[in-house]
């Protein structure tokens, strides 16, 4: 009785080892530039711990909102560190702008692509830190990753504005895309990821699909497609999920 008390002591004194995902955010020094909302931010936190909650994460990853100078956002293996920028958000805002979209509607579909913009690097840092292997393309099996993940957190519709947005900048006149490039295609990915919430359900995400021009025959194959990836990610995230997954 008197070793399990000491052992017990011990175990209390052993210190807090704190947050795996912590959220920092920096506002954009830069006149004019508008950047990543902070009530975004705000609400990304509330993601976050629930991401953490139902993932064990072998190191702390530090989600970094700030300005850098380039319209992008990565994950940094060597630091465990996503970077979302403040430039990818005003770059968006100016493209929803000039395809027309209401201006009160803009907020609101930004919110959603960048939330998308975070679960697509969080699905690099899990294949980092977690060693996961992927199949095929790393990027194609990323936007895979966020996908599904936001469908389990219930922030489908996000994806489903992010996979728009992603059709929408195909569209742009002077769009380019390199045969190289470690991505698909504005277009591809849009379908892909539109694909997937469509055949995780087909009553809630039929009309992204429609409105990117897809034919039926190719919006139907979505549900077996879904089935099948999803099984496939279900094996591989098993060994890291927590008991309140």
């Amino acid at each position: 009785v008197a070793l399990l008390a000491v052992v017990s002591r011990a175990d209390a004194e052993q210190p807090n080892p704190g947050p795996k995902l912590v959220v920092e955010y920096t506002p954009p020094k830069t006149k004019g530039q508008i950047g990543t909302p902070a009530e975004h931010v705000a609400r990304m936190k509330i993601l976050v711990s629930m991401l953490e909650s139902q993932l064990r994460l072998p190191n702390k990853v530090t989600i970094n909102y700030r300005e850098c100078g380039a319209a992008n956002a990565f994950y940094y293996p060597s630091t465990h560190t996503i970077d979302i920028r403040h430039e990818p958000a005003d770059k968006r805002r100016r493209l929803y702008t000039r395809s027309g979209v209401p201006k009160a509607e803009i907020d609101d579909k930004l919110r959603d692509a960048l939330t998308f913009t975070f679960f697509h690097e969080f699905g690099h840092a899990l294949h980092d830190e977690l060693e996961l292997p992927l199949l095929g393309r790393d990027e194609d099996a990323v936007d895979d990753i966020a996908t599904l993940w936001m469908i389990r957190l219930g922030v489908g519709d996000a994806a489903q504005q992010a996979a728009f947005g992603h059709h929408l900048r195909a569209q742009q006149p002077n769009y380019t895309h390199a045969a190289w490039d470690e991505h698909a295609s504005g277009s591809q990915r849009g379908y892909a990821i539109g694909c997937m919430l469509y055949g995780a359900d087909p009553d809630r995400y039929a009309k992204v699909l429609e409105k990117m021009g897809i034919p039926a025959p190719h919006i139907l194959r979505c549900k077996k497609d879904y089935v099948t990836r999803l099984s496939a990610w279900r094996v591989l995230f098993k060994p890291y999920l927590t008991s309140r997954s």
